[in-house]
């Protein structure tokens, strides 16, 4: 469950780094800025992170037919995952992500 809701975030993050990309017309955010990105959209959007969390994760059980483990499950499970101790963690793993598939292109 943990690394499904991980992918989620991640996902999460492709798309607003997309979203992010064409509003500014950009084809790429330099290497130096990309931190900065991430943890002014990561800080603006934790709130909506989880609602998009808890609503995928339920999309998904839908359409594997699994039973979905209930809100207070994936809360509980997000808590853990956003912790403000866990935040600089996430922002770096999304920096590096981002760096990765910007050095690919």
């Amino acid at each position: 469950m943990d690394k499904t809701i991980k992918d989620i975030i991640l996902f999460y993050a492709k798309t607003n780094y997309e979203q992010y990309l064409k509003d500014n017309n950009l084809k790429k955010i330099s290497d130096g800025d990309i931190y900065t990105v991430v943890s002014a959209l990561y800080d603006n959007k934790k709130d909506h992170i989880r609602t998009f969390v808890i609503d995928t994760y339920r999309k998904l059980c839908e359409k594997n037919g699994s039973e979905f483990p209930g809100e207070l499950v994936i809360k509980n499970v997000l808590f853990g995952i956003l912790q403000k101790d866990e935040d600089e963690y996430i922002k770096n793993k999304i920096t590096l992500v981002i760096k990765e598939h910007q050095d690919k292109l």
